[in-house]
């Protein structure tokens, strides 16, 4: 039976620009778009990595903060600045994190290039640069209330010693 000679125009065009083959078995996933994020995938690791031995020198400062200040007997404020310390290295590990998972789904997408390993390799990025992203603003409203506090601060204490 031939092609019907009046296609439906009001159906999405479909065209294979550059005569990529999809390698998941027809699954539309081209090699060379498994190959650029299968290149993308040691970096990802190695940043991932780098990351992650920066928390564990963060966790460790934690750790030893606590015990200098046991100590010299002022454990409050080693405590106080051990929380702290192990809140950063908690905050600096999600990104780490994110980026083991979208190099996992990338190494799985490489064993089985299918359009659902796809997605999901990309929804990992996804969720990386949102994980980086909401970081930014925290980090933002947190400089913009310190250099609110900072002004005000500055502006109390020399009235205060203007006046008296």
């Amino acid at each position: 039976m031939p092609d019907n000679p009046y296609p439906n125009p009001y159906q999405s065009p479909a065209a294979n620009i550059g005569g990529l083959q999809g390698v998941g078995g027809g699954d539309g996933v081209s090699s060379a778009a498994v190959d650029i994020l299968v290149r993308t995938r040691p970096w990802a690791l190695f940043v991932a990595v780098l990351g992650l031995i920066g928390v564990g020198f963060m966790v460790l400062a934690a750790i030893s903060l606590m015990a200098l200040f046991e100590r010299t007997g002022s454990g409050g404020v080693g405590m106080v600045l051990a929380l702290l310390y192990f809140a950063m290295a908690a905050i600096y590990a999600l990104p780490c994190i994110r980026l083991v998972q979208y190099s996992s789904a990338i190494s799985q997408l490489r064993m089985t290039p299918t359009s659902g390993a796809l997605e999901n390799a990309l929804d990992k990025q996804r969720a990386f640069w949102k994980t980086i992203g909401i970081m930014i603003l925290v980090g933002i409203l947190i400089g913009v209330v310190m250099a609110i506090l900072s002004a005000t601060t500055a502006s109390s204490i020399s009235t205060r010693s203007y006046y008296d």
